[in-house]
């Protein structure tokens, strides 16, 4: 992900671009705009920032349960696991179908 001061941050075309490429075989892929490669990089930074925040999430309710809720609230970024993306990815993927 590149950033410039003051934007948010943001996939380039190009690196999509490439990650398409991987899934046809030489020669049959379809040709896609700089417009729609862009659209899909603001998809995939959208997916991305809602899975980290509802990880989060998760993360300090799991600290609450473990009674370290003073913990949780103290930390300035909750320590997120593989556990707290398992939890949320189903209903992750169903919102975002």
């Amino acid at each position: 992900m590149s950033s410039s001061s003051g934007s948010k941050e943001h996939l380039r075309p190009e690196t999509i671009h490439e990650v398409f490429k991987t899934q046809w075989p030489a020669g049959q892929q379809p040709k896609i705009t700089k417009e729609a490669l862009e659209m899909v990089g603001e998809m995939v930074r959208l997916f991305t920032t809602e899975a980290i925040h509802r990880s989060a999430t998760i993360s300090v309710a799991r600290a609450r349960r473990e009674q370290k809720f003073q913990t949780a609230l103290a930390a300035t970024k909750p320590e997120l696991s593989i556990q707290d993306l398992e939890v949320i990815l189903p209903q992750l993927l169903l919102d975002f179908s």
